[in-house]
């Protein structure tokens, strides 16, 4: 991930956008309408999450993908709604549904994750040294007007990151908590089946690409061990299904209850058929793998 736009309330996707060589775009339309109508998505231990949390009504996404208001804005709303939806929910709920497995970061946790942030870092460098393509710090253009791009902070100076290095100790704890939680759900509820997007056509030899994803911190992007690109498709379901059942999680729409599962149980989201590896992965904290290139399930 190279950059990220900054705007109030807009967080927008960086790779649809490094493909656009196409001049600003004008302002975009309102969606202010679409979002109240999409309304409450669910209850969330008993408080109504609703889709203006996660969207903005002023979001240039719409009008670059075409989308039109009405019915066909609500839909996608709906959909980017829930998505960011799903990890409010694993978040909020994993604490709760299990407290013999801890996810939040310890100290120890923390100190040893520079050395693997460090390690990662070289991972990169490597990668692109391999491909002849130097690290891109300077953000291109934006195409929406009224919008920039974040800077990246650069690999040289990731390669060096430690404890004394400014805002590294949150993004470090966030890291470790994302993989704690996918280890504690897969611990307590199994399945073979994974998704990531960081593997080739077939769905194996995992993980290919950058193995760090950029997170924004003040005006750059900082670049972190993306220790969230594997998740445990079943195990994820049979989570959200059990805080149903518990009263944890509830859906007054079934068309979004739907889309919510569809994700786990449709079995389109299998994409990595390496599910012994995938399970090694979850097991053990990558932070505590040795090696000059530790990293997933290596």
């Amino acid at each position: 991930m190279l950059s990220v736009f900054r705007r109030p309330k807009v967080l927008l996707a960086t790779m649809a956008l490094l493909a656009i060589g196409a001049p600003a775009l004008a302002a975009p339309k309102d969606f202010s309408k679409e979002i109240a109508e999409v309304g409450q998505l669910a209850r969330l231990d008993g408080q109504p999450v609703l889709a203006s949390e996660f969207e903005s009504p002023l979001n240039p996404m719409f009008d670059f993908t075409g989308v039109d208001n009405g019915r066909q804005g609500r839909a996608l709303i709906m959909q980017r709604a829930l998505n960011g939806f799903r990890a409010k929910a694993l978040n909020t709920l994993a604490p709760k549904m299990l407290a013999d497995c801890p996810v939040e970061a310890t100290a120890a946790d923390i100190q040893a994750f520079y050395p693997y942030w460090r390690r990662q870092v070289a991972l990169e460098q490597k990668r692109l040294a391999d491909m002849d393509v130097e690290d891109m710090v300077e953000p291109p253009a934006s195409p929406f007007k009224g919008m920039t791009l974040l800077p990246n902070a650069p690999l040289t100076e990731l390669a060096q990151v430690s404890a004394r290095t400014a805002d590294a100790e949150p993004l470090a704890a966030e890291a470790v908590r994302q993989w704690k939680t996918y280890h504690c759900v897969q611990a307590a509820y199994g399945g073979d089946a994974f998704f990531t997007i960081a593997v080739d056509r077939d769905g194996m030899n995992w993980p290919v690409g950058p193995v760090l994803t950029g997170k924004a911190v003040g005006a750059r992007v900082v670049r972190v061990p993306d220790t969230g690109n594997l998740e445990p498709i079943t195990a994820l379901g049979r989570f959200f299904r059990d805080a149903e059942k518990r009263g944890l999680l509830t859906f007054d729409n079934p068309q979004y209850r739907a889309y919510f599962f569809e994700r786990y149980e449709s079995g389109t989201y299998d994409r990595m058929k390496e599910p012994a590896r995938a399970k090694t992965y979850l097991e053990r904290a990558p932070w505590t793998v040795d090696g000059a290139y530790a990293v997933a399930g290596t």
